[in-house]
């Protein structure tokens, strides 16, 4: 029989084993084919995102097609495209904190530039570094003759004219033809020719003078020169920018200016009173000293004077040291107002015009000081004596030519010398010696246009000094609630009045500190006085010894003194005169002698003569 071969059993081992790779193979498998799948899907995504960007134009190509904002290179030069995409074309910009210029064709400005007075200087990234003014500028003509005329919003301002570089600035209203004067007549402001920009409401004025003419000027211009200034017309006050300013340009309320080599910038300045009020007086080792708004001293030209409203201020030396002050004229409407003896008797107030001179104001015994305020001629003078010899005085108002007298105040014992008008305080203040028949002692007096006097309370600030009972007080300034005067003792008789000065001292006192005046009742209008009698008898009261005479150069009208006047239109450099004849310190101050009495007799201090 024949044999068969048995078949092997596989092990369950190897079934395992083969199973398990088997697993593995398909994972493998799965996963390259999920991988494959996302590579293909992000392909596919990848290539719809190409497509969706080329059909639909984006704003990286809306850029790349129009203007970029800032600046931007061009053949020519360098330009700027603005935020609404227009470029900066013949103007200045201000750009990261600096100023850049841009011509016609909106090219940057570079090197250097002239225009309207001003030299620009660009450095080499365009930017403006120095601005000095163009001195050899002359600007096109406007049409009017007018030297430098600006304009700005409700004013026409141009130079008046005046000897040498310095000119004072006139102006007025757009819809007016009066012409003022800036800063007022007395203490007029003044700049240099083309100087003068004109910006909103405002004028600036700088100015400035060629080397060779530096030598001409005054210490005042001097100081002037190279200031930069700003002011509206009719104001009070004025602004100082900066000084040392080589140039200056104004652009959107801003002032840029040039000052040792570095452009500045400013939206105003230190404010500055103009006209009268600019100047003070400060009290400084026992003296007065005049300084300017800018704190400077005051520094007078050849002629030594101030003249400051109705005051002229003595100054002595270059530190504005005060020496005295006395009565200017008034200049009124065209006309001027000065006292003058009446036909060689006692002081008068006059009037002089293109028509001539005529005397407008006069007393039995004189005018003893006048001034004028609110358009009215306010003055003191002596209306009689009581048997004990005691002068009594009144003060009397007119209008400008002198008619329509009116009593303003009762009498009062004594006299008041040089009386002055400040207009800021709205009163009069003089100087009052109230026993001028007996001593020369002086006080200070305030006014009000009603007529009241007070007296200024002064022992608190009259020590530290032995007097002689002739001490006085010569009136400097007021200023606010401060009163500055020299106190002066003097060698002083009835006869002659002061012959010498022994000493002088500054002293300040509160015009708020006051005591009223007591004033009496008025003479009876029917009442005449001795002295008027013999006027319309025909005859005059003259002080015996004959005509007292001034010295010849004369300039301080010595009110009181009811012999004796400067003449009109002196020499303002001429010293004080001590009536009736000169003495040897006839720069002092002066009071004058004790009015003559009203008794006839010879032997009783006055003659009587016939008027001739």
């Amino acid at each position: 029989m024949a044999s068969r071969k048995r078949r092997k059993k596989e092990s369950p081992v190897k079934a395992v084993f083969l199973a398990l790779i088997a697993v593995v193979i398909m994972v493998c498998a799965v996963s390259v084919v999920m991988s494959v799948y996302r590579k293909i899907s992000k392909d596919y995504e990848n290539l719809e995102q190409s497509i969706s960007s080329s059909e639909t134009p984006g704003e990286t190509i809306a850029i790349e097609n129009g203007v970029v904002t800032g600046w931007q290179l061009t053949d020519d030069g360098y330009r700027y495209v603005n935020e609404d995409e227009t470029y900066v074309t013949d103007t200045w910009k201000l750009i990261d904190g600096l100023l850049y210029h841009f011509d016609e064709n909106g090219i940057m400005s570079t090197g250097e530039l002239s225009q309207e007075g001003q030299k620009f200087t660009f450095s080499d990234k365009g930017y403006l570094k120095d601005i000095q003014a163009d001195l050899s500028w002359q600007p096109e003509s406007t049409g009017e003759n007018l030297d430098s005329l600006v304009k700005a919003n409700a004013f026409f301002c141009y130079l008046g004219e005046a000897d040498g570089p310095f000119k004072p600035i006139m102006y007025r209203k757009a819809t007016e033809t009066k012409v003022m004067t800036l800063g007022g007549e007395s203490a007029p402001e003044r700049t240099t020719r083309n100087s003068m920009r004109a910006y909103g409401d405002y004028v600036y004025y700088l100015p400035k003078v060629k080397s060779g003419q530096a030598a001409g000027l005054t210490d005042e211009e001097l100081r002037l020169c190279d200031s930069l200034f700003r002011m509206i017309p009719g104001s009070g006050e004025k602004e100082l920018i900066a000084e040392h300013v080589g140039g200056y340009l104004l652009l959107d309320n801003v002032i840029y200016y040039s000052q040792g080599g570095t452009v500045k910038s400013a939206s105003s300045g230190t404010k500055i009173a103009v006209g009268e009020k600019q100047y003070r007086v400060i009290v400084k080792d026992g003296s007065c000293f005049m300084v300017d708004g800018m704190n400077q001293p005051v520094r007078p030209d050849s002629s030594g004077v101030l003249e400051i409203g109705d005051r002229i201020y003595r100054i002595e030396n270059d530190q504005g040291k005060i020496k005295y002050v006395k009565r200017a004229q008034e200049q009124i409407g065209g006309a001027s107002y000065y006292t003058d003896t009446v036909s060689g008797q006692y002081q008068g107030i006059f009037r002089k015009d293109s028509g001539g001179a005529s005397v407008i104001v006069q007393e039995p015994y004189g005018v003893q000081s006048y001034c004028i305020a609110g358009q009215k001629i306010y003055y003191s003078a002596y209306v009689e004596k009581d048997g004990s010899g005691v002068w009594y005085s009144q003060l009397f108002k007119t209008a400008l030519d002198g008619s329509g007298k009116e009593e303003v105040s009762g009498r009062f014992p004594g006299m008041i010398g040089t009386m002055y008008y400040y207009e800021n305080a709205g009163e009069i203040y003089g100087e009052y010696h109230p026993e001028i028949w007996n001593r020369a002692y002086g006080r200070i007096v305030s006014i009000g246009l009603d007529g009241t006097i007070y007296t200024i309370n002064d022992e608190a600030a009259r020590t530290g000094q032995s007097v002689s009972d002739n001490d006085m007080l010569e009136l400097v300034m007021v200023d606010g609630d401060t009163v500055t005067c020299l106190w002066h003792d003097v060698v002083w008789n009835r006869s002659t009045g002061i012959t010498s000065t022994l000493w002088d001292k500054a002293v300040q006192i509160k015009k708020s500190d006051r005591t009223l005046l007591e004033t009496g009742q008025s003479l009876p209008p029917e009442e005449e006085t001795e002295a008027q009698t013999d006027a319309q008898d025909g005859v005059v009261i003259r002080p015996i010894g004959g005509e007292p005479t001034a010295a010849p150069d004369a300039d301080k009208p010595t009110a009181a003194n009811p012999g004796a006047a400067p003449n009109p239109g002196v020499d303002p450099n001429a010293d004080k005169p001590t009536m009736p004849a000169a003495s040897p310190d006839a720069d002092k101050p002066t009071t004058p002698a004790v009015p003559p009495a009203t008794t006839a007799p010879a032997q009783d201090e006055v003659i009587i003569k016939p008027v001739d």
